[in-house]
């Protein structure tokens, strides 16, 4: 097989079919078996073309419980002479697992539960992919949204902001990421204290002075 592709390159089971494309280099008696063979598992591709034929799309659609990882795209066919080929040469991802996101609090903090910040302290946050990370979304007491884009084909998005923008006082964080194929992490929380005031003092005289 030659000019092997599988459009689109990754498939997620919220977007879980591709159409394998190739031109064989010769004519075939029968339709040939196309496998994407991943660890532990193979899916097989259906075509919909009357042999013989050169030009060959075939679609796949991932199974079930598909394991995450870069399957083969695996061709066998036998052409007019009844001689059997076999081509390993394309690949198609399966990205079925979403992002995972962590972060990090920097200085000054106080305390784990509540735990105080101030408005200029820095929360890092690093969301994680076995293939790509689209984006990060922090949400800050279900009001402020902020999203943050990653490059194309980054397995990873790192981000660091600070919450000048949110009053004093108890908030909630909400953070998540999406991948490019559409996985999507469940949400956490980050409960905190914003506390950017400093305490006020004033002079009280005594009586016995």
């Amino acid at each position: 097989a030659r000019q092997v592709v599988a459009t689109p390159s990754i498939v997620s089971p919220s977007s879980p079919s591709a159409i394998i494309q190739f031109i064989s280099s010769e004519r075939l008696r029968s339709t040939p078996l196309v496998e994407v063979v991943t660890t532990g598992s193979a899916g097989f591709a259906q075509d919909g073309h009357v042999p013989p034929s050169l030009s060959w799309n075939f679609r796949y659609r991932l199974p079930e419980g598909a394991p995450a990882g870069r399957g083969i795209l695996r061709i066998i066919g036998t052409d007019l002479a009844g001689n059997t080929g076999r081509d390993e040469g394309g690949s198609l991802v399966v990205d079925s697992q979403p992002p995972r996101t962590e972060f990090q609090i920097g200085e000054p903090r106080f305390g784990s539960a509540p735990l105080f910040v101030r408005a200029d302290t820095p929360i890092t946050f690093s969301s994680q992919d076995d293939i790509s990370v689209s984006t990060l979304t922090v949400v800050v007491s279900n009001a402020a949204v902020r999203v943050f884009r990653s490059t194309p084909d980054a397995s990873s998005l790192i981000q660091t902001l600070s919450l000048h923008d949110v009053p004093d006082g108890p908030s909630t964080l909400s953070y998540f990421a999406e991948d490019h194929v559409g996985n999507i992490e469940p949400a956490r929380t980050l409960p905190l204290t914003i506390d950017s005031i400093g305490p006020a003092a004033r002079l009280v005289p005594s009586r016995n002075l």
